[in-house]
C-alpha cells in the first residue's frame, strides 16, 4: 500500500530489494523507502555525497 508521495521511487526500491544481493545496499534502500512513505526526501546532502 503506497501512501507516499513518492510513489514510482518506492516501487523501483522494492524492486530493487527483491533483487539485490548484498546486505547493506538492500538495508540502505529499505531505510530509503521507510523515508519516502513517511513523505520524506532521503536524499540529504550527506548522502548524495556519499553516492557520488
Amino acid at each position: 500500500m503506497l501512501t507516499s508521495n513518492y510513489p514510482a521511487p518506492i516501487e523501483d526500491f522494492e524492486a530493487y530489494i527483491k533483487w539485490a544481493g548484498d546486505k547493506d545496499t538492500k538495508a540502505q534502500r529499505q531505510g530509503w523507502v521507510r523515508e519516502l512513505e513517511a513523505g520524506k526526501n532521503p536524499f540529504t546532502d550527506e548522502v548524495l555525497k556519499k553516492l557520488q
